[in-house]
């Protein structure tokens, strides 16, 4: 599979994933159960959002796994997702798996909001080893550098698509901006370098080719993709 064509799946299921949100949500609003309902739907909808929309991110990364493992393809890919509903209720539902990272500035500080899915991790070196496999130079069966990922469906049961995913609280007067990114930046620039770089850019375009052109800088050789999220001004514009 083409990396245009899992980015065509992930949008797809992504879709799907926000048509069950916005179905949950409008349950909420209705207050009221109706006696078709099967079990699962009742249990689904009796819980809050900040319980339910986690579990949908996690269905949906585990059903763009196995649609990506149907074909002959053995190739895979990270993937992190931070999903706003509505940005007046300053919460944000995150989701990863890989080492593709989401990290916040907040008030110049960065903040990690994913969890990197390495063999160097013990509670993943440890589910690896207990599912049969091996770790050698800190790769998975001495193949690959992360614990999971959507495809990579020869390293199975090693690799699993099962997202980590945590729920973020807002806080706006102090929060600046987010960067979603591969290894190919994480791997090259510290966290603490990536927030200064570009904390006093106003342009979230100029903000992510800027840390791509300083991981190249630092020697990376990878590919790099980078997404630079702003809430609000540069802290350059409050003195301007």
């Amino acid at each position: 599979m083409r990396y245009s064509e899992l980015i065509e799946l992930a949008i797809e299921k992504s879709n799907l994933l926000l048509c069950k949100l916005r179905e949950h949500l409008k349950y909420k609003e209705r207050e009221q159960k109706t006696t078709e309902e099967s079990i699962d739907e009742i249990c689904l909808h009796s819980l809050s959002k900040r319980e339910v929309i986690p579990l949908l991110i996690r269905e949906t990364f585990l059903e763009i796994n196995e649609n990506v493992c149907k074909g002959n393809d053995r190739d895979g890919s990270t993937a992190s997702i931070i999903y706003i509903p509505y940005i007046d209720e300053k919460i944000a539902y995150i989701g990863n798996v890989g080492d593709s990272r989401i990290v916040l500035c907040r008030s110049g500080e960065p903040i990690r909001l994913t969890v990197d899915h390495r063999p160097s991790e013990i509670d993943e070196r440890r589910r690896v080893k207990d599912a049969g496999g091996t770790i050698y130079g800190n790769r998975v069966n001495a193949c690959l550098a992360i614990t999971r990922a959507i495809g990579d469906k020869s390293l199975h049961p090693y690799i699993i698509s099962d997202a980590s995913t945590m729920v973020m609280d807002f806080m706006f007067d102090r929060d600046e901006f987010i960067v979603v990114a591969c290894d190919g930046l994480w791997d090259y620039v510290s966290e603490e370098e990536v927030v200064t770089s570009v904390r006093y850019e106003n342009d979230p375009v100029q903000a992510s080719i800027t840390l791509r052109e300083l991981a190249y800088d630092k020697g990376s050789t990878d590919n790099i993709s980078v997404i630079v999220i702003r809430f609000k001004p540069s802290i350059l514009q409050e003195y301007l």
